[in-house]
């Protein structure tokens, strides 16, 4: 995720709630910058003020949208990068400009309903594009030749505007949501870890004799937690790497689970992001978007399994896996 944690990134959305919802994925996705414009006056004048690697925005009119500030990055003179990624979101009402997008230079196209790990995808290949591939994107483009005979549709097919706006919000507020929930679950296990630390070493000191095995098992516990805490604070945890790290807080000792318990129940606005998480409505809604995102992109015909990105190069990030203490018999 270092791409994501060097980008400086322009969100540009008329409305307010989405612009915000988008910006607070990104940062749980660990961008490095986020900057926010809600026109494309607003959004062109400070795209001139900051080296930008990824540009955000709305399709709406084909004007003072995407489109229109797609033609002064790449046209106006005074552009600060005429070659900048630019990743348009669209929903139904918008498909009829898609055409109109390929030629001024956009470069990807976010259709609604997306998951979080659908723009995780969008963003991290286009952060990965080089030199010569963003001059060649950012150039009008020829339609793509999409065979719909073999378009695989899902049943229903695509939702009417109301309803893949309100999907793309409840997968991206759930993800949110169970993202804080898994945070809260980790400080839990990290304090009863600790709690369970200084009862064993009460006991040890009274009674001298007794092996301390179980201390250094919990101090593995300890710092595993630590370290998958500062996962989080990095940023750009997948939704299924959520449900493995949340699985793994089962895995404490009896010990440590006791004082897990009463920390948990204690803690009243943990209980309340609980209950309000509807667990089947997500899954199904993922289900049916994932389905859909399989069908190839409407502005340059690539499906998901072509947004294939380069290994980075650096060297390997200490925190790309997770330890686990093992148990001492």
């Amino acid at each position: 995720m270092n791409r994501l944690r060097n980008a400086n990134i322009l969100v540009v959305n008329e409305i307010g709630s989405t612009r915000k919802m988008l910006t607070n994925i990104l940062r749980i996705l660990g961008a490095g910058s986020i900057d926010e414009a809600s026109d494309k006056a607003d959004a062109f004048r400070k795209f001139n003020e900051k080296d930008y690697t990824l540009v955000i925005s709305a399709l709406i009119d084909g004007s003072q949208d995407a489109i229109g500030l797609a033609k002064d990055i790449r046209n106006n003179p005074a552009s600060r990068n005429r070659i900048v990624p630019i990743i348009a979101t669209t929903g139904p009402n918008t498909l009829h400009l898609v055409d109109a997008a390929r030629e001024v230079g956009i470069t990807d196209l976010l259709q609604t309903p997306f998951t979080v790990d659908d723009m995780s995808r969008h963003l991290n290949y286009n952060l990965s594009l080089q030199q010569e591939q963003l001059e060649a994107a950012a150039l009008p483009q020829e339609k793509p030749q999409i065979d719909t005979t073999k378009s695989n549709d899902p049943e229903g097919g695509w939702p009417e505007e109301e309803e893949a706006t309100s999907l793309t919000k409840m997968l991206l507020e759930h993800y949110m949501r169970h993202h804080e929930i898994v945070f809260m679950k980790l400080k839990f296990a990290q304090d009863a870890t600790q709690k369970s630390i200084h009862q064993l070493r009460s006991t040890h000191e009274k009674v001298r004799h007794r092996d301390n095995t179980n201390i250094h098992e919990f101090n593995d516990f300890e710092k595993m937690w630590e370290e998958i805490i500062q996962i989080f604070l990095n940023g750009g945890l997948a939704e299924e790497e959520l449900f493995k790290i949340e699985k793994l807080v089962t895995t404490i000792p009896e010990d440590i689970k006791k004082h897990y318990n009463t920390l948990s129940a204690q803690d009243k606005s943990f209980l309340s992001l609980v209950e309000s998480l509807n667990a089947d409505a997500y899954k199904k809604a993922k289900n049916r978007v994932t389905a859909l995102q399989k069908q190839p992109n409407p502005l340059h015909g690539k499906t998901p399994e072509e947004y294939t990105t380069p290994k980075e190069t650096e060297e390997e990030n200490p925190d790309a896996f997770i330890f686990m203490p093992k148990r001492r018999k």
